[in-house]
């Protein structure tokens, strides 16, 4: 094992995570992050406005559908011929058309909220587009610093990305598969850590057991048993 190249190479991601960090965590980017959020918002808002919109009109025209049959209904009433009707046939009729008229004021009752309902989302619509105008004009600078800050920080990363590819071509196969291994049962990037004060994991900071310790101590390196990670011993 080639602990200075696997140490080597822990740096680099170290370097790499933290430059990432430093970037994400910037003035810029959570500047950029909470204008990029309320325009998102905006947008959602904005469509569920439209949709509202669309329904209305998709119900308004169901609704006119509506009305042919019930003015059919009131057609064919108005011809009818009421010479030689009694009295009980006319009442039939004088009920027809007074059900079309309640079915046609009904209708129309659902028409005008319909349309009052549209009016009221295209009017919400209206206000979010000035909304969305007055944070864009918020984040158009900031959107250009933080691409700026995006592309300086691609560049560095793009850096530390090309030196650990180089690092990796010069290292052991089973050098960089062993130290992928103890990241993922670790959880950590700092994989490998030194032996502190003669007998402490420089990682996690608890006393390394006996057992453990000797098998460092004789080995070169070993496990801690507190947080997995490989422990060595400098020289």
């Amino acid at each position: 094992m080639n602990i200075p190249k696997i140490i080597e190479l822990q740096s680099l991601f170290l370097t790499y995570n933290k430059a990432q960090a430093e970037f994400n965590n910037s003035e810029i980017s959570k500047k950029y992050a909470v204008v990029k959020q309320k325009r998102d918002n905006k947008k959602q808002e904005k469509q569920k406005c439209e949709e509202e919109i669309n329904n209305c009109v998709n119900q308004i025209n169901k609704l006119l559908e509506s009305v042919d049959p019930t003015l059919l209904s009131v057609q064919e009433v108005a011809a009818t011929d009421y010479n030689g009707l009694d009295e009980a046939e006319l009442v039939d009729e004088k009920n027809i058309l007074s059900k079309c008229e309640s079915e046609v004021r009904d209708l129309i009752g659902k028409i005008d909220n319909a349309k009052n309902f549209a009016i009221e989302a295209n009017r919400k619509a209206a206000k979010i587009d000035e909304e969305m105008a007055a944070i864009n004009a918020v984040r158009e600078p900031l959107k250009q610093a933080y691409d700026a800050a995006a592309e300086q920080a691609k560049v560095q990363l793009t850096e530390i990305v090309a030196k650990i590819k180089k690092l990796k071509e010069e290292m052991a196969e089973s050098d960089y598969k062993l130290y992928e291994e103890v990241c993922k049962t670790c959880g950590k990037y700092n994989a490998f850590v030194s032996l502190k004060h003669g007998a402490y994991c420089g990682g996690c900071g608890m006393e390394i057991e006996r057992g453990a310790l000797d098998s460092i101590l004789s080995d070169g390196h070993g496990s801690c048993p507190n947080c997995r990670r490989i422990v060595y011993k400098e020289n």
